[in-house]
């Protein structure tokens, strides 16, 4: 009698873990901001939002969360005793963007509530979604 040979196909995941040096000040943390990358990541957040809460609800979280980031911007900026205001975060480049990013989605395709229709807004958010 022949022992039977029984071949096991394992599959296995490598995973790598890397240090990375964190921001000690939030000033740091402006500095190195990837306006790609928050671009995609306030996009999934908004198109998640608008599924679970409606597009009124996720206009008014986009609106919201420029208006906090601006604000602790500018509360971080004067403890640095700067006098003006900064709505356009014109000391970081990296950040400049943001709030043209920010009217965009607003007036565009993804969030206008009127100039365009259900199925051509789920295209859209579709198109976002896989970015």
């Amino acid at each position: 009698c022949a022992a039977s040979h029984v071949e096991q196909v394992q599959r296995r995941l490598r995973l790598e873990t890397v240090r990375v040096e964190t921001a000690r000040q939030a000033l740091d943390l402006y500095s190195s901001v990837d306006s790609e990358v928050l671009a995609s990541l306030l996009t999934h957040k908004i198109i998640k939002a608008q599924v679970a809460e409606g597009l009124g609800e996720a206009r008014m979280l986009l609106q919201d969360w420029l208006v906090i980031l601006t604000s602790k911007y500018n509360e971080h900026l004067l403890r640095r005793r700067d006098p003006a205001i900064d709505v356009t975060f014109h000391k970081f480049q990296c950040m400049m963007m943001i709030p043209r990013l920010v009217y965009g989605m607003l007036r565009g395709r993804l969030l206008d509530p009127v100039l365009v229709s259900r199925d051509e807004r789920a295209f859209v958010a579709h198109l976002c979604d896989s970015l």
